[in-house]
């Protein structure tokens, strides 16, 4: 929220709306606003106490450098080989772009991530077994349900502005809209990804592993529709006309692309490294990123034409128009995600294909 705090206070300052006041006290916050005043000191746009910044800023360094000294005889040898596995590990995920195995390494080592010892009223009847499991991981990770609701905020405000744009631009703040909704719904995804990280996991489940995925994507869902009733109500309550709809309709397609995404399967190096090509070269890494962001990307260029349309439009013909190609995407993904997950539960040894 902070974050996007201050990019709303960039945003009217390049309008020609600064606040001066709150600049300044950002500025003299703390070390990263006296580099600024020291940096903009010899140009024209200097603030005055530039020579007192960049003091404060030398004895602060002077200062964290000699607590960084005492401090590191104090780290036992046992925690050093194991921040230096953890940076071997993490470089690795980077290097073949497994950014979540690059965070699971970094949680587990710092011990973030903790869950919460809370508790819901066991299911009565089977199929409730796994919405259950899946609402209270979500209840014992607040952090994803934050996140989710945090990025909802850009998605909003990219929706209002692509109210008012036209041509491309509408086009291209819709996509961003929905880029952030998929970032939004994808957080209440995580049961499923632990499950796909290993499918032998999902040992515990009755089902085949492809119906247990399609049944992982109803809590996300309905929690997805809640955000999105949410934020039509704020829209509604703002003045918004029939498009504020729009944003509980993206969120079932918008949950199944990130279920397609959940359910891809072992890395394919092969697209980024092949004998023909080299590392790197030719097609390979667009390839990749394709492959990679299969769901989201196919899901956000099929639904940004009408759900530009219907924003620019605001009234109910083209906004249940939208509405409806959002059902049918949503459809076709899930569709997608089973076929993938039935694919990944016959390619691993030591699970039962449906």
């Amino acid at each position: 929220m902070l974050i996007i705090a201050l990019a709303g206070q960039s945003a009217l300052a390049v309008a020609g709306h600064p606040v001066h006041w709150l600049e300044l006290v950002e500025l003299w916050s703390g070390p990263w606003g006296w580099a600024a005043i020291a940096a903009l000191a010899p140009t024209p746009a200097a603030v005055a106490g530039g020579w007192a910044a960049a003091a404060l800023l030398l004895l602060s360094t002077v200062a964290a450098l000699a607590l960084a000294d005492r401090a590191a005889a104090t780290v036992p040898l046992a925690r050093l080989r194991e921040r230096a596995r953890t940076a071997a590990g993490v470089l690795a995920a980077l290097r073949t772009v497994e950014l979540r195995s690059a965070r699971l390494a970094v949680n587990s080592a710092n011990g973030s991530d903790r869950q919460r010892r809370l508790r819901l009223p066991a299911p009565r009847r089977p199929w409730q077994v796994v919405p259950w499991r899946d609402t209270l991981a979500l209840l014992r990770s607040p952090a994803r349900l934050g996140r989710a609701v945090v990025l909802a905020v850009p998605a909003l405000l990219c929706a209002v502005l692509a109210h008012g744009a036209t041509g491309g631009l509408s086009w291209l703040t819709t996509a961003a809209a929905l880029v952030f909704g998929y970032l939004a719904v994808a957080q209440l995804l995580e049961p499923a990804r632990i499950e796909t990280d290993d499918v032998r996991r999902a040992s515990w489940s009755p089902y085949p592993f492809a119906a247990l995925m399609l049944r992982h994507a109803i809590v996300p869902t309905v929690a997805g529709l809640l955000l999105g009733l949410a934020c039509a109500g704020a829209l509604l309550a703002a003045g918004g006309g029939p498009a504020a709809w729009l944003a509980p309709a993206a969120a079932p397609a918008l949950v199944a692309a990130g279920l397609v995404n959940a359910c891809r399967g072992v890395l394919r190096k092969d697209l980024m490294l092949s004998p023909a090509q080299g590392a790197g070269g030719g097609t390979g890494p667009l390839l990749f990123a394709a492959w990679y962001a299969a769901g989201p990307a196919v899901a956000v260029a099929v639904l940004t034409p009408m759900f530009s349309t219907a924003l620019r439009g605001g009234t109910a013909v083209p906004v249940g128009k939208a509405a409806l190609m959002a059902v049918v995407v949503a459809v076709l993904l899930l569709r997608w995600a089973q076929a993938r997950a039935t694919k990944m539960s016959k390619a691993r040894p030591g699970t039962s294909a449906p």
